[in-house]
């Protein structure tokens, strides 16, 4: 196996495809198995998926840090998340994060979550859904019910947050087919 001066080992792996999206459980564990660190030249990064190196790096703002991330567009429709930012501005959001997903807040919530799920399964019984998509019949219609009445989001036009959803997810990697596809689907959705 080739290797970087320091003894890193370079692996030709693409975590970006869709194969490796699709199987992600088998492919990160084959770049688990391949050493605590992996260099990927077609990227130039470095990658590490094993805990002890994650919770160093995670750990270090300093050495690591969020503002040189690869493939980072600050013009981009992803939004920033809690992950993205180095103090002081990591805990700045992070206080306000926690005030949503504080335990009191969640508990008034759940019964929100419980109710929408019950719904949903009423529905799919009244309709004698035998055959049905997981995806698209239980865990799409069930965000597109119970989170978006959590948080007060009106009927209408609730379909374009999957859409931008699929998008934002897609834009986390390299400007590949990927990336400009849930960037055409979110744009179509936007327009």
């Amino acid at each position: 196996m080739e290797k970087t001066p320091g003894g890193v080992p370079i692996s030709d792996l693409d975590p970006f495809t869709e194969d490796a999206i699709r199987d992600a459980q088998n492919f990160d564990g084959a770049l688990r198995e391949m050493a605590p660190v992996v260099y990927l030249p077609q990227y130039d990064i470095w990658v590490v998926g094993r805990h002890d190196q994650v919770h160093t790096i995670a750990g270090d703002w300093r050495s690591y840090s969020n503002t040189s991330r690869p493939f980072h567009d600050p013009n981009s429709i992803r939004p920033e998340i809690l992950l993205n930012f180095d103090p002081p501005e990591h805990a700045r959001v992070r206080t306000v994060v926690q005030k949503v997903l504080a335990p009191a807040v969640m508990n008034r919530m759940r019964d929100l979550f419980v109710k929408a799920a019950d719904d949903l399964v009423d529905r799919l019984l009244a309709d004698g859904a035998v055959d049905l998509n997981g995806h698209r019949d239980v865990a799409a219609a069930y965000v597109l019910q119970a989170f978006p009445d959590a948080i007060g989001l009106p009927q209408e036009g609730r379909h374009h947050l999957l859409h931008f959803s699929d998008a934002v997810f897609n834009t986390f990697g390299p400007p590949n087919d990927i990336f400009l596809r849930g960037i055409e689907r979110g744009a179509a959705q936007a327009s």
